[in-house]
């Protein structure tokens, strides 16, 4: 089976509620796609859980990446598509939880 990894971006004032309610969704988009979710990295102050995310990319070559919406890679749109690259280049594949959203109510 096809690693996946979860990732995330939690700023200092995020509660922990929320970040669980996130990776809950991370879960299900990563059981709807057919994938068991291996882990989730999440960046907070002080850590760089995309250091990390991108080691486990190298190491398990097809990987998919699953994110709640690309402003979790980058807040600009620039820096979102490099991310994406680099991604693809390390062997991976990303999903955005967003817009898996808006394509399955643009379905309905």
């Amino acid at each position: 089976m096809t690693a996946a990894f979860g990732f995330l971006a939690a700023r200092a004032a995020v509660p922990d509620t929320a970040v669980a309610e996130l990776v809950g969704r991370l879960r299900a988009l990563a059981a709807r796609e057919g994938h068991h979710l291996d882990r989730v990295f999440i960046d907070r102050p002080g850590t760089s859980g995309y250091a990390e995310l991108m080691k486990a990319v190298r190491s398990a070559p097809g990987a998919v990446v699953i994110v709640p919406s690309l402003d979790h890679l980058a807040r600009l749109e620039s820096l979102q598509e490099l991310i994406r690259l680099e991604i693809e280049e390390a062997g991976g594949h990303l999903l955005d939880v967003g817009a898996q959203s808006a394509v399955m109510r643009e379905e309905e």
